[in-house]
């Protein structure tokens, strides 16, 4: 008999993508990046700044088109047949570098489960959040958004080195990935909302004025572009 798991995900804002294992990142190269250089008003490179980011979507509807909406909440709700040992860990896209286990190999009851989800230091990304239970895995992209300038405590995507450069590579910002529509009335698909080549930064350094810039990039070539913070 199969096993059956509802698994459903809620965030500030948070659209859950359609998997395409063979070219997550909707094609754009793994080996290119946008790189970045940060000076202040005098030409010096700046160290230590935090690089956030905010994707930018196109939609294509299929039939009527309908308002896009967002559900604030920070709980992932899932359930379970029986009783069993759960792991729920949340992953960064493209690196899958751990960001936080919500639930770390624990015996968990059987029925309808809802975790809390502390997002006070994540920034804006596309994540992963897994599921395993005994042979059973369940994996779903998502993007978390937050307005940019409440990313300035956030653990950033990037932050600049001695030279003032920072690296964003083009598959960990997920452009390309598709999150699905739904409509009102049913699950069925709509249409799509698709992270595009143009998104927005924020540029954040405490003893210099906050900087954000809107950057469009090439997914086929090594893109770049200078900023300058002032006072």
């Amino acid at each position: 008999m199969k096993k059956l798991i509802v698994l459903s995900a809620l965030f500030l804002v948070i659209f859950i993508s359609c998997s395409d294992k063979d070219n997550p990142a909707g094609g754009s190269n793994s080996d290119l990046f946008f790189s970045g250089r940060v000076v202040d008003a005098g030409g010096n490179p700046l160290q230590g700044v935090r690089v956030h980011y905010e994707a930018e979507f196109s939609d294509s509807i299929i039939g009527k088109q309908r308002p896009f909406e967002t559900m604030p909440s920070t709980r992932i709700n899932f359930s379970i047949p029986y009783p069993a040992k759960v792991t729920l860990v949340v992953l960064a896209y493209y690196t899958r570098d751990t960001i936080t286990y919500l639930i770390n190999n624990e015996q968990i009851s059987p029925g309808a489960h809802s975790v809390e989800m502390n997002l006070n230091s994540l920034t804006n990304s596309i994540y992963i959040y897994v599921l395993k239970y005994d042979t059973t895995l369940i994996e779903r992209e998502f993007y978390l958004f937050r307005p940019l300038m409440e990313l300035t405590e956030a653990i950033p995507l990037a932050t600049t080195n001695k030279d003032g450069y920072f690296r964003l590579h083009y598959k960990r910002l997920g452009i390309g990935v598709k999150f699905p529509l739904t409509s009102e009335a049913s699950p069925a698909i709509i249409g799509y909302r698709t992270v595009t080549d143009q998104f927005k930064l924020l540029l954040y350094e405490p003893t210099y004025s906050p900087l954000i810039e809107t950057v469009k990039v090439d997914t086929n070539i090594i893109s770049s572009k200078s900023f300058i913070l002032r006072r």
